[in-house]
């Protein structure tokens, strides 16, 4: 769908939705309509031309809240602008409606919550809890539910075991490489995931097209290692063994350690 259907679908569902907002029932307790202050917004609608139902009702909110006398102040001052030449958004360079005059004036009048009453009647304002509230709705948080981690990441860094050859052919998915070490994974990860500690052999599969442009620098150079960025499996038939399906493998030069304390 081009771009100006899409755009014109949205404003006609929007005046829709503010259509089926006027016409459904007032909850219980939601403040009477004033007519004097309905009365003077259609008026003051009428000199602005506004006609949409959005800026109608701001404009009802806006003389209930700030009274006939303020209100009619605003569009005389409005119109005294109209008459010298009006005024500019300097956003877009072009002239601002009456309307929005009107609205800008008033909008500098009000305090942010005014504002938002009116321009905003569906926003619902954020009260900041004090320490004691906060810590009543705390207090049974050790009997919250925990998330379960389903997926993670983990670095992986050294020499394989048993370098695999280069000549693997295109066509095979992945290289199965073995680098036995230790690891251990950070302490502040959510409850859930068992540790890897101690002796362990990482089971990683690296995707083929990679290892063929690595396995012969890797083989030349004994001063590198790899370094693997992939998703853990584990599995209870061989705990011991880690399989990691690579995401990212490259080189880089390996530090002076003992190769068994290299693998993070």
């Amino acid at each position: 769908m081009p771009r100006g259907q899409r755009d014109k679908q949205r404003e006609q569902q929007k005046k829709e939705r503010q259509r089926q907002q006027r016409t459904a029932v007032e909850p219980a307790g939601a403040p009477a309509r004033d007519p004097a202050a309905a009365e003077l917004a259609s008026q003051l609608a009428e000199q602005l031309g506004e006609r949409e139902p959005e800026p109608l009702g701001q404009l009802e909110r806006l003389v209930a809240h700030m009274g006939r006398e303020r209100a009619l102040a605003l569009l005389a001052e409005t119109m005294a602008i109209e008459a010298q030449g009006g005024q500019l958004v300097p956003s877009e360079g072009r002239r601002r409606t009456p309307g929005g005059v009107f609205f800008k004036l008033a909008g500098k009048l009000l305090s942010k919550p005014e504002r938002m009453a009116i321009f905003f009647p569906e926003h619902e304002s954020v009260t900041v809890l004090s320490e004691a509230e906060l810590a009543g709705f705390l207090a049974d948080r050790a009997q919250w539910p925990r998330a379960a981690p389903r997926r993670a990441k983990l670095q992986i860094s050294g020499r394989p075991a048993r370098i695999p050859p280069a000549d693997v052919p295109a066509n095979t998915p992945y290289v199965v490489l073995s680098m036995v070490g230790r690891a251990a994974l950070p302490q502040d990860l959510p409850h859930g995931p068992p540790p890897i500690a101690g002796a362990t052999t990482f089971r990683v599969l690296a995707p083929t097209a990679r290892w063929r442009s690595l396995a012969p620098r890797l083989i030349e150079r004994p001063d590198v290692e790899l370094f693997v960025i992939g998703t853990p499996a584990l599995s209870a038939k061989r705990p011991d063994v880690v399989t990691v399906r690579a995401s990212l493998i490259l080189l880089r030069p390996a530090p002076a350690a003992a190769p068994d304390d290299r693998l993070t």
